[in-house]
């Protein structure tokens, strides 16, 4: 496997990445995955592998740790904070006034009560991860979003004293220690169906926080071994070790939460060895031009899946298109919103954190 190089470009006043983009790429693959698996029709060895495809979130996490690492340290928390606004908030409000428009106010499985004020009044601030009825209920798949940004908000305590792959290490263990306990707490002090309980201890923050330190863990190590050549053959043999690892664990993991753990570790060993070794069947225009548009990508997926729906439950030939499908038209608009929405913001988030003092 040849291995391409790291590059950085500056897009829209960010530095990329494009190795981080490429993993952005597997990452939305694999969430786009698990919900189209979700439409029905399909075998269960399929939807078995399928439901893998959630780990794609926490690539997403450890990801998005490194890339805040690499570019934003030492920046004011006042501008990282402005920033960081301005880069999730304005296609997420879209979403909430959309996803509000074609669903309504009515129960559904995350909100089995319904919608209400205090579910959107939650959601606008990014706060609904830490209630049950919130989490993933008003934009669906938000919870993810809610993580990421109580990640922004810790992130510049934890920068200040995450300095060291041994305090990054320590930072892990605890945080998966805390994982655990609340998956086994939650179910017992909240009162509430026991589905949505145990989706809750997932969604919340603290348990996908082990993500976010192994980010932390990945981007140290990086630090450490980027320029010592045999890691960088260890990591390129380790490569292909990594993604039949990866589909073994795909074929045995059906449950939502139950090896999400294991999944921050192997993910995170995915991001450090395409990180010394960036191999080109990964780390391509494709992959790259798809993380790139990501975050879009993900908020705009869950829309084309309702498009697909009726058609899938008629057809069994469109359940077997159904990925392509929904992964190509929400590739499409997301070139669209990223171009028109997201970069935009991104420049106006850049430009008003320049005029906040340090």
């Amino acid at each position: 496997m040849a291995s391409a190089p790291v590059v950085a470009t500056e897009v829209a006043g960010a530095l990329r990445l494009t190795h981080l983009d490429a993993l952005r790429g597997v990452a939305i693959a694999g969430a786009v995955l698990v919900h189209v698996t979700q439409l029905g029709g399909t075998p269960a060895w399929v939807t078995s592998f399928g439901a893998w495809g959630s780990r794609g979130v926490q690539l997403f996490f450890i990801v998005s740790a490194i890339t805040l690492l690499s570019v934003s340290r030492g920046m004011a928390p006042s501008q990282f904070f402005i920033r960081r606004f301005f880069r999730i908030a304005p296609m997420f409000y879209l979403a909430m006034v959309f996803y509000i428009a074609l669903f309504g106010f009515g129960p559904r499985f995350y909100a089995p009560r319904g919608i209400g004020p205090l579910d959107v009044a939650l959601t606008a601030t990014f706060l609904h991860g830490w209630n049950p009825n919130s989490a993933d209920s008003v934009v669906p798949g938000s919870f993810s979003i809610g993580c990421e940004a109580m990640f922004y908000l810790t992130f510049p305590f934890l920068v200040a004293w995450i300095t060291t792959l041994n305090r990054a290490a320590a930072l892990f263990v605890a945080s998966c220690a805390l994982s655990i306990s609340l998956y086994f707490i939650f179910p017992r002090v909240l009162s509430g169906p026991p589905a949505l309980i145990r989706s809750f201890s997932y969604f919340v923050f603290p348990a996908q926080l082990p993500a976010f330190a192994m980010g932390f863990l990945v981007f140290f190590a990086v630090e450490k071994w980027r320029d010592d050549e045999a890691m960088k053959r260890v990591a390129l043999i380790a490569l292909p070790v990594i993604g039949l690892v990866i589909i073994g664990l795909a074929s045995i993991d059906s449950q939502y939460a139950r090896f999400h753990l294991l999944g921050d570790v192997v993910l995170g060993a995915l991001a450090l060895a395409l990180s010394l070794a960036p191999v080109r069947v990964l780390v391509n225009p494709i992959f790259g031009y798809v993380g790139m548009v990501s975050y879009s990508v993900y908020i705009i997926h869950f829309a084309v899946i309702e498009a697909v729906r009726p058609f899938a439950a008629a057809s069994p030939v469109v359940v077997a298109l159904a990925y392509p499908i929904v992964m190509g038209v929400s590739i499409l608009l997301a070139s669209v919103t990223y171009r028109w929405i997201e970069k935009p913001m991104i420049a106006v988030g850049r430009a008003v954190a320049s005029r906040v003092r340090r």
